[in-house]
């Protein structure tokens, strides 16, 4: 589908899907774009009113699950008007690490828009983010949302937290994980036609309860080796040091996600280099 018709096509979609604050295309040049892929802690599980202003939100920019753009705000991944069932996440609390990523990339690329295109799915097994052609998978609908996303900028990365899936044992072996994030990645590199993406890995937070994920500390280690991987194209943040919720230990409180986020664009400012 040539550009012209493509447009045509996702402004007769954005027609039909009521959300607030849509930007026009005008509003997206010089737009920076990132994919946030993995589960509940990157489609975030934080308190929103923990939250604290985003002082650069009038430049960071949301390809929401509708398939509009819209001006940054949490929760990034609001499930409003969402086209693809299979990435839908309903909690009732969803603030994320990625408007405060977005926030201090804005401010350390001041000439430049940064766009998130919010991908996650809470409980999702590297497995279920295998290579598929189909929008009825994680991976199908991920490719699709950001080939339809860099219509209106260019695809500089992807960051990933998760892992918490595999950290449980049972059936679940993790031994080969890190050889599936690196296949992951490279599918998603031929996919997107971009031989340069740069991704960022999450270590896993700390071990809420060692009894009920006892491979934890294995794939925390797992993802550490990951760092500088693919010719320097990976880079590993950590969350080991940061906070559970209370009484919701697996998923990170809110002002975790806000540092969090602000370590992913200083290791992505790392990675990419301006345009």
């Amino acid at each position: 589908m040539d550009r012209r018709h493509f447009i045509k096509s996702l402004a007769s979609i954005m027609a039909t899907t009521a959300l607030p604050k849509a930007v026009s295309v005008a509003d997206m040049e010089r737009t920076e774009i990132y994919i946030l892929a993995g589960q509940s802690n990157m489609s975030g599980r934080g308190a929103l009113v923990e939250l604290p202003a985003f002082l650069n939100a009038n430049r960071t920019r949301i390809f929401t699950n509708s398939w509009r753009w819209v001006t940054g705000y949490e929760p990034s991944d609001d499930p409003a008007g969402q086209l693809d069932q299979v990435s839908r996440d309903c909690a009732e609390d969803m603030a994320s690490a990625a408007m405060s990523f977005a926030d201090t990339m804005a401010s350390l690329r001041v000439r430049s828009t940064i766009g998130l295109v919010p991908c996650a799915k809470g409980g999702s097994s590297i497995s279920q983010w295998v290579k598929s052609a189909s929008r009825d998978t994680l991976y199908g609908s991920m490719i699709s949302r950001a080939k339809a996303a860099s219509f209106y900028g260019e695809i500089k990365g992807l960051i990933w937290f998760q892992g918490e899936a595999e950290a449980m044992g049972g059936d679940r072996d993790i031994a080969g994980w890190s050889a599936s994030f690196l296949r992951f990645a490279k599918d998603v590199r031929e996919d997107l036609s971009a031989p340069n993406l740069k991704f960022v890995v999450t270590e896993l937070g700390p071990c809420p309860d060692e009894t009920k994920y006892p491979l934890w500390r294995d794939m925390q280690s797992q993802q550490r080796s990951l760092d500088g991987k693919l010719s320097g194209a990976v880079s590993c943040v950590s969350a080991a040091d940061l906070n559970g919720k209370l009484n919701d230990a697996i998923h990170l409180d809110t002002p975790s996600l806000v540092v969090l986020g602000q370590r992913y664009a200083y290791a992505i400012d790392n990675l990419v280099p301006l345009s």
